[in-house]
C-alpha cells in the first residue's frame, strides 16, 4: 500500500499545484509559504489587509479545492486510507505473534524478522529489546528441548 500511495502521491503532485500559496509579505525580503488560512491571517494581519488576506485565502482554498478533487479522481485519497488500515492490521499481527509462543524454527524466525523488519520497534519493544530477544531465547530452548 506504500508503493502504491507513493506512485499515485507522484502522480497527483505532477496533475496538481502543491496547496500552498506564496506570499510576498510588506517589510520582508523573502517570500511567506502558506498552508494554511491561519498562516494567511498572520502574515496579513489587521484591516489595511483585508484584502490580500481575502485573496491569498481564496487562492489557498482553490488550490486544496484542487489538490483533494484531483487526488480522488486518482486513487490517492483512497490509497491513504487503505494504507492507513494496513499499516493498523501489521501492527496488531505484530503484537499478536510476540504475545504467542514460537513452537518451531519457523515460528522463531517469524518473530526476529518482524523485529528486524518494523519500521517503528519501539511502538511495542519500548526502548529496550532484550525482553523480546528473552522470549525468543525461551521459545528456542523450549524447541531444543
Amino acid at each position: 500500500m506504500t508503493v502504491l500511495q507513493r506512485q499515485l502521491e507522484t502522480k497527483l503532485m505532477e496533475a496538481a499545484d502543491d496547496p500552498i500559496v506564496t506570499l510576498h509579505v510588506p517589510g520582508e525580503e523573502k517570500p511567506f509559504r502558506a498552508m494554511t488560512v491561519e498562516e494567511i491571517e498572520q502574515a496579513f494581519p489587521g484591516t489595511e489587509a483585508r484584502e490580500a488576506r481575502n485573496e491569498a485565502a481564496a487562492r489557498l482554498q482553490s488550490l486544496q479545492h484542487k489538490w483533494v478533487l484531483t487526488g480522488w479522481e486518482l486513487g490517492y485519497t483512497q490509497a491513504c486510507k487503505e494504507e492507513v488500515i494496513a499499516d493498523k492490521l501489521e501492527w496488531e499481527l505484530a503484537e499478536a505473534l510476540w504475545r504467542s509462543s514460537a513452537n518451531s524454527l519457523d515460528g522463531v524466525v517469524a518473530k526476529l524478522h518482524s523485529m528486524v523488519e518494523m519500521q517503528d520497534p519501539d511502538a511495542f519493544i519500548s526502548d529496550n529489546p532484550v525482553p523480546m530477544l528473552r522470549s525468543i531465547l525461551a521459545d528456542l530452548v523450549r524447541i531444543n528441548t
